[in-house]
């Protein structure tokens, strides 16, 4: 499937807030890459031409292919030591991921390729070539199995082992024409070397310093280097978690215990931010499944680059899972080698691009509304309680606001309770009726002391009762449940004070 097209598939939007049910499937295509990071007289990334023209190229093939989302991060060569013993690094990294990393993530995918700074959603092993693919993908699997509560896809890159910086990916936003990219943060010593490149967009956007780093086999120090998060908007009430990371390089005990302490610190991010938003039991492998059936080899075929078959393996992996409210199937798979090059002839990466496309259906049984509101407060979300309910009802209401909104919550037809929120404010609660149902919420927010807050709720039942709290403002949005729909939960951000919100739906 050619990826051009596909933004004009999503347009119409995925789930529900006018009360008339949306688009409920559509497509997805994802594209990771290396791109070049350090001047010419510091690192020629073993790829012939000038830097410069090159990344103004790549933008030129972003812009003419039309991925959805790209991620790009800079890499670096690494040294010929690592090259010889990266096998060892394996072995010590699989059996710490399992004991380190939670349970549960959430994430959804875009095209890699690796120019000298590809993008990665999960960048999660280091120091791994083509001989050690399979080992890499036991590693990957124990890190995100065991990592995550709501991966949709993941784009896994080949792991970066020396400083990046954003040297180059300028010149590539000069050509490439996405809607939606990341503001670079800078040169060495300033810019992680991590940007993302959508037709979609986002909220909830950080870049993520690593809170420990090692020197011992280069200078990992010397940069930045940690992960970006963002909640990626497919359509209407359609939203995936993108993770793009650069772990610590090198072999060397300090190394070794740097890249785990990485691990360790995106797999608690992921447990803070990204539960609920899709449940994570195993991972699929792209490849695996559209190129060799479903069938994971046992003896290696290594690619070239640019590799002319789709049917070599290299460590740039595509790994996928749909969630409660947003299932996914992978339909292609592509080494995109021959749309990544010079004039001449020549690659413009060290690695291999790889895409992959996906078709995408909302949930029969759990959807969720759009977001209103600010990235401030703690992340929440009531998906995983309402995943194992069948039919579940709200039965009362209860909110506590003043000059904002202090806190939601609902007690379920069964009795679960879901609040979120503060304990400030007065308390207002309506009890439902037992074939009444709560089909709408409309939401104001407001600026206060800088921070985007949600300022009042007005909820709307379908016997036309309604319960309010705080005090509207100018900027409001009414997230209505299609016909045969009701809100059951809620997803977000607060504190003392609620900061973000958007509703779970599940039919009457």
């Amino acid at each position: 499937m050619k990826p051009t097209g596909l933004k004009m598939l999503l347009a119409g939007g995925g789930a529900l807030s006018s009360g008339v049910l949306a688009q409920t499937s559509g497509d997805l295509t994802v594209l990771a890459m290396n791109v070049a990071g350090l001047p010419e007289i510091l690192q020629n990334n073993d790829v012939p031409g000038d830097k410069t023209t090159n990344s103004r190229t790549i933008g030129s093939y972003f812009a003419k292919f039309n991925y959805d989302i790209i991620h790009v991060q800079e890499n670096k060569n690494q040294n010929k030591k690592n090259h010889h013993n990266r096998r060892s690094l394996v072995g010590p990294d699989v059996r710490m991921s399992h004991q380190l990393l939670p349970s549960p993530l959430t994430l959804l995918s875009m095209v890699v390729y690796d120019l000298y700074s590809v993008l990665r959603i999960l960048h999660v092993w280091n120091g791994v070539d083509d001989k050690d693919i399979h080992a890499s993908r036991a590693l990957i699997q124990h890190v995100i199995v065991s990592t995550m509560n709501s991966i949709s896809i993941i784009i896994l890159k080949n792991p970066i082992h020396h400083p990046c910086d954003f040297n180059y990916h300028a010149y590539i936003y000069e050509t490439d024409n996405h809607p939606y990219r990341t503001a670079t943060s800078g040169g060495v010593p300033f810019g992680s070397g991590l940007n993302t490149l959508s037709n979609h967009d986002w909220v909830d956007f950080e870049r993520v310093k690593w809170s420990q780093c090692s020197n011992a086999s280069g200078a990992d120090c010397l940069t930045p280097k940690g992960f970006t998060f963002m909640r990626v908007r497919l359509a209407e009430g359609v939203w995936v978690d993108v993770y793009n990371l650069h772990t610590d390089a090198g072999t060397e005990t300090d190394d070794l215990a740097a890249r785990n302490s990485n691990l360790h610190q995106v797999a608690d991010y992921i447990s803070a931010n990204s539960a609920g938003n899709a449940v994570l039991n195993g991972l699929a492998d792209v490849w695996v499944q559209l190129e060799r059936g479903g069938v994971v080899p046992t003896v290696e075929t290594i690619c070239s680059n640019p590799s002319t078959t789709n049917y070599c393996e290299t460590v740039d992996k595509a790994f996928y899972r749909g969630g409660p409210v947003l299932g996914l199937e992978a339909t292609y798979f592509s080494y995109e080698s021959s749309r990544f090059l010079q004039p001449d002839g020549n690659v413009l990466s060290d690695h291999n691009p790889i895409t992959a496309n996906f078709t995408w259906s909302v949930s029969a049984s759990l959807r969720q509304s759009d977001f209103s509101g600010g990235p401030h407060g703690t992340w929440f979300s009531d998906l995983p309680a309402l995943a194992g309910k069948s039919r579940p009802k709200a039965a009362a209401l209860t909110f506590r606001g003043g000059n904002r909104v202090d806190a939601v919550g609902l007690t379920l037809a069964d009795g679960t309770v879901l609040s979120h929120g503060g304990a400030g404010g007065t308390a207002a609660t309506l009890a439902l009726g037992a074939s009444e149902f709560w089909t709408a919420a409309k939401v104001c927010w407001g600026q206060k002391d800088g921070r985007t807050r949600i300022f009042s709720i007005l909820a709307t039942t379908s016997a036309g009762r309604t319960l309010a709290s705080g005090a509207q403002t100018s900027d409001c949005a009414t997230h209505t449940a299609p016909a045969g729909w009701q809100i059951v939960g809620f997803l977000g951000r607060a504190g003392d004070e609620v900061d973000r919100l958007a509703f779970a739906y599940a039919p009457q």
